[in-house]
């Protein structure tokens, strides 16, 4: 599969690994290889291997600050969702061996990282916390990093950049986002969300690939299954 639209890839990581000539741009991919009605259009990044799904909306509305710990999904209504049904999701987190995601939190009087930080909501469900000032024991796989600060605190007026890059795919994408109470009724918060991009399989090692890819396909399998008998 070239993926063109006729013949999806299963992945981006497999489309550099075949056709190593392939230039950066969007294809089509269809991760749990099954009938081709559900394959979608992602962005490869060849030189990492990478495939990258959009958000269905990319900036989320300005959301008011509150003297009570907030979600997103309680100002908007819903979590954040994404370009790939469900069941597609969860065959790319199990084919890739790593992903990450960039979120960009614009702030009017709207202090992200003080005494209560920011903590995101992970795709299994469970929070990432900030990697500035956690101390040894803390769980690594579990983190985001702030790569740049101007949301400190609730006199702050500015942006806030953080990245999210996880060992454990089944993590991402982020869905949701836990915001710390403000002292002002005048706080304000935009968000972009950044695609999510997953990283394949190693060069190295085809055949033992395929052997790792088959095994966490049969896993896969049995997590949708499950999570539909739900």
């Amino acid at each position: 599969p070239n993926g063109e639209e006729s013949q999806p890839a299963r992945s981006c990581s497999d489309l550099a690994m075949d056709f190593q000539g392939k230039k950066d741009g969007y294809y089509y991919v269809d991760p749990n290889s099954g009938h081709t009605q559900d394959k979608l259009k992602v962005r490869c990044v060849m030189a990492k291997r990478q495939t990258c799904v959009k958000p269905s909306t990319v900036t989320l509305q300005q959301i008011s600050g509150s003297r009570q710990e907030q979600t997103l999904s309680q100002s908007m209504g819903s979590e954040i969702k994404y370009l790939i049904a469900h069941n597609q999701l969860t065959y790319m987190q199990w084919i890739s061996e790593s992903a990450s995601q960039k979120l960009t939190f614009s702030c009017q009087h709207f202090g992200l990282f003080g005494t209560k930080s920011l903590k995101l909501v992970a795709s299994d469900g469970t929070m990432l916390v900030s990697s500035n000032g956690t101390t040894a024991g803390d769980d690594s796989h579990s983190q985001y990093r702030v790569v740049s600060n101007d949301c400190s605190s609730s006199t702050s007026s500015g942006s806030a950049v953080v990245m999210v890059q996880v060992p454990r795919p089944r993590k991402l994408p982020v869905v949701d986002a836990v915001l710390p109470p403000q002292t002002t009724s005048s706080s304000k918060l935009g968000v972009t969300v950044g695609e999510v991009c997953f990283s394949g399989l190693p060069t190295s090692g085809r055949s033992s690939q395929s052997t790792i890819s088959r095994s966490k396909r049969s896993a896969a399998a049995r997590m949708v299954a499950e999570s539909s008998s739900v």
